[in-house]
């Protein structure tokens, strides 16, 4: 039997076909942002992800299935990751990076944060029966392979530094917008992104980000020490363990 999905970029039902020559399905899901215990709207989520996958495997698919985990850089908004020191109402200092804020709540490192409900994940997981992926990789285990990955994009003119950070340029690519059925002309300045004189347009989102000395969580790279921006770590896990 053939799985048939909805291919949301055709907008239509298609039958699923491995695209490697290999035959393997190669299957990449979100997995869980460990800043907090995962509640009922999580487990949702993880388990339609068992759902296909078990499905595939029982019509006969072989599959390869990489579910990551997001230990760093998850931001509540653009603007307090690019360098914005102070809320909108005063100048209490906005921090909004959802694994320091856990962090600072709980009085703990974020490397004990990641640790405490990365193991909370998995004990949910085992209670609701779901089957393990083949690998569940670390965001900050992966920090070189998407230094590479911004290298490759500066050096193919796709990005570009400035002094906060390092931006995907969304004007490079002519397909952005493709499967949400927007474009760059429809996207207003101010509209939910991170309006900046530095960028190159509005749209354009953080690939590293330069982090103050008082940051957490933070790396060398050849932009400076800073963290990355968490819209290049699945790009960077699923490239490794899929393919590119």
């Amino acid at each position: 039997m053939v799985l048939r999905l909805t291919n949301t970029l055709a907008k239509q039902i298609e039958d699923l076909t491995p695209a490697h020559p290999d035959g393997i399905l190669r299957i990449y899901h979100c997995g869980p942002t460990v800043y907090a215990s995962p509640h009922l709207g999580n487990i949702r989520r993880f388990l339609a992800a068992d759902l296909l996958v078990r499905t595939a495997r029982f019509l006969g698919y072989r599959v390869r299935s990489v579910m990551n985990i997001t230990d760093v850089g998850h931001l509540l908004d653009t603007e307090s990751a690019l360098g914005n020191r102070h809320s909108a109402i005063g100048t209490e200092p906005a921090v909004r990076d959802r694994m320091l804020i856990a962090a600072q709540r709980e009085g703990r490192t974020p490397q004990q944060i990641a640790a405490k409900y990365t193991a909370e994940f998995f004990e949910a997981m085992t209670a609701v029966r779901a089957e393990p992926a083949d690998y569940y990789p670390r965001a900050t285990m992966h920090i070189p392979q998407m230094i590479a990955i911004i290298e490759r994009l500066i050096a193919n003119g796709f990005a570009y530094e400035t002094p906060s950070g390092v931006y995907f340029d969304v004007s490079k690519w002519p397909h952005y917008g493709k499967l949400s059925g927007n474009t760059l002309e429809a996207i207003q300045a101010g509209a939910r992104v991170d309006v900046r004189d530095e960028k190159h347009h509005p749209a354009d989102f953080a690939l590293w980000i330069k982090a103050p000395k008082e940051h957490l969580m933070q790396w060398e790279s050849p932009w400076g020490r800073g963290y990355p921006g968490w819209h290049l770590e699945c790009s960077a896990m699923s490239m490794k363990y899929l393919g590119s």
